[in-house]
């Protein structure tokens, strides 16, 4: 699809370097608003942390209809080589789309759903190893791979906003994302030709797959973005076991299991000058990296369009190869910066409802999945600030999930946004 322009933990692996950079947060156990610093100069001398491979442990599909089904691989496609001069804005006044604010308010929970099933005894679930059971019944971070990805990429962001919510529950921390009012208007401001290049990425995506029905002919219908195939894997970033679901774009026929013959697709603008070829690099391929690298994905497929949506080139990229592209190169990204930020990022995170089950011990409660921490990174760029919020007003988690006797999702897999929440 097409993308956008661009405490310290005692486990880290680090080099000598500036110590005095990870102070503990500036925060104690009664402040509200606790801030953790962004900076990738603090992480440039870290080496690259522990991150085991990436392992799949289920999948789900989103119909045409907007349901969801677990377990299911319907929606994935096969990927075919696209031709070079195909046009990217062909059907783009029959384009079914998807409703982009009932997805916001689903928050997190298709990937509850997942997890209610296969902690009932779903369909997979019996034939998983011991060590999948135990990601799946013990998480300590739960979230769509983009709000991970979204860490990965902060100490180089200077001009997106984002929110994060985060929760506990049961020793559990979910974390989902929340428009920010920039992100809201910038969607409600769409120009049609804005919208016409966010077509480009489905429209490439069309011509790049197809149905595993060993049919070769084009794809019939105009182009939707309802449809999606989800991966969920588990991994492990240093100390944090981590549970993510994302959106895989298609699979390579014949080639390996999950998730090694996964193959992620994107457009960009063809490079024509330096300036476009740095741009592309310090930005473009930081964010290809980050999606595709945390799901165990091994390569990109990019679409190079002009300026009218005309792909005049294709171009194949090994996920683990792009940081080289950028490597001692000036002004650019680092892969280990990038991932060691995320580290202490989740470390900081858990240690933010360390310090509530303090408050707890003297008063002998337990996780709250009411209580939700609003984590808010924008200009000028220098801190992520959290700010507690105890009155529900943001809880994301639904009661389906939270309830003392946990009961089966609302038909079909999952609730109407409008579910109260716990």
């Amino acid at each position: 699809m097409e993308a956008e322009a661009a405490p310290r933990n005692k486990r880290a692996r680090q080099e000598e370097g500036p110590r005095e950079a990870y102070a503990e947060p500036a925060a104690t156990p009664n402040q509200e608003s606790p801030i953790f610093a962004v900076s990738a100069q603090a992480y440039h001398r870290w080496k690259f942390p522990h991150y085991s491979q990436p392992r799949e442990v289920g999948c789900m599909s989103r119909d045409a209809d907007h349901q969801w089904h677990n377990d299911s691989d319907q929606e994935l496609r096969y990927f075919k080589e696209p031709a070079p001069g195909c046009d990217l804005s062909a059907g783009f006044d029959t384009f079914v789309k998807k409703d982009e604010e009932k997805e916001k308010q689903e928050h997190i929970t298709p990937i509850l759903s997942w997890l209610h099933h296969q902690r009932a005894g779903g369909s997979r679930a019996s034939s998983y190893k011991r060590r999948e059971m135990d990601v799946i019944a013990h998480p300590q971070f739960v979230a769509w791979r983009g709000s991970f990805a979204r860490l990965l990429c902060a100490p180089y962001n200077r001009s997106e906003s984002w929110r994060l919510l985060v929760c506990r529950f049961k020793g559990t921390i979910y974390i989902a994302d929340k428009d920010t009012p920039e992100t809201q208007a910038r969607r409600r401001n769409q120009t049609q030709r804005e919208e016409l290049m966010g077509y480009w990425g489905y429209k490439f995506e069309d011509y790049s797959t197809r149905p595993r029905t060993g049919l070769q002919e084009p794809n019939e219908g105009p182009v939707s973005n309802i449809p999606c195939y989800c991966t969920v894997v588990r991994a492990r970033l240093g100390s944090h076991l981590l549970l993510m679901s994302g959106e895989t774009d298609c699979c390579m026929e014949g080639q390996a299991k999950p998730p090694d013959n996964y193959v992620e697709l994107k457009t960009n603008k063809v490079l024509m000058t330096e300036r476009d070829r740095t741009s592309f690099e310090r930005y473009k391929l930081l964010k290809f990296w980050s999606q595709s690298f945390l799901a165990g994905v091994p390569r990109v497929v990019v679409g190079f369009r002009d300026d009218e949506g005309i792909v005049r080139t294709v171009q194949h990229f090994k996920t683990l190869e792009l940081p080289r592209f950028v490597e001692g190169k000036r002004n650019m990204w680092d892969s280990a910066v990038c991932m060691n930020f995320c580290d202490q990022f989740l470390t900081w995170v858990a240690w933010l409802f360390e310090q509530e089950d303090q408050e707890k011990t003297a008063s002998g409660g337990d996780d709250d999945a009411k209580v939700v921490w609003a984590l808010d990174y924008g200009a000028p760029f220098s801190h992520v600030q959290a700010t507690r919020f105890k009155d529900g007003s943001l809880a994301f988690l639904p009661a389906w999930f939270t309830s003392a006797t946990p009961t089966n999702p609302p038909s079909p897999h999952h609730p109407p946004p409008d579910t109260p929440h716990a």
